[in-house]
């Protein structure tokens, strides 16, 4: 194994997702004086669950990684480390797919830009604009699942619309039937008068 390069700066993997950098920078504080916290998160704010944390000395960093290492934050076992350079090819390979450079994000950065084809490619169609958005709302649902033959398939579009929950559905499934059944008697009492 290579040996770790030394620095001031943690990074805590393995978060709990509720914990905040006050709560974060309080948990540590045992360890020696801290200069800086941060907690990763996503664009809408969500908790990436690692964050990193800055010490004053290297011996107080060093101090907290054997102290905190492997160690509870309410049910979340922390793994603590040292922080590498943004540049460094010990990083390892990310896999988060908010991370650039892993597979995941690829494949979201792939699946976004043939959005952006097909959705330019349909602008022009003005006389089938709903089957359109039809197409992309369930291009945008199953990216990366099915193939664009599989989103046609009449078969799949009648599972779907089964398949809808609750509050999209009529409540009871026989409510056209009844509204017909009531249209066509109500002829019939007309005729009959």
């Amino acid at each position: 194994k290579k040996k770790k390069k030394m620095t001031s700066r943690l990074i805590i993997k393995n978060l709990p997702k509720h914990v905040d950098e006050t709560r974060l920078k309080k948990h540590f504080e045992r360890a020696g004086e801290i200069t800086d916290c941060k907690i990763m998160r996503t664009k809408d704010g969500k908790s990436r669950l690692f964050g990193f944390i800055g010490f004053r000395t290297e011996a107080e960093a060093k101090s907290a990684v054997s102290y905190f290492n492997k160690t509870f934050m309410d049910t979340s076992k922390l793994n603590v480390d040292f922080a590498l350079p943004v540049e460094s090819k010990d990083i390892p390979r990310p896999w988060s797919k908010y991370s650039k450079g892993s597979s995941r994000n690829n494949l979201i950065e792939q699946s976004n830009e043939k959005h952006n084809v097909t959705i330019e490619q349909e602008e022009g169609n003005e006389e089938e604009e709903k089957t359109n958005s039809k197409k992309i709302i369930s291009q945008k649902t199953f990216t990366g699942i099915l193939t664009p033959e599989q989103v046609d398939d009449p078969k799949l579009k009648e599972f779907l619309s089964i398949m809808q929950p609750r509050s999209k559905t009529k409540f009871w499934a026989n409510d056209d039937l009844l509204a017909e059944n009531e249209k066509i008697n109500e002829e019939k009492n007309n005729k009959n008068n």
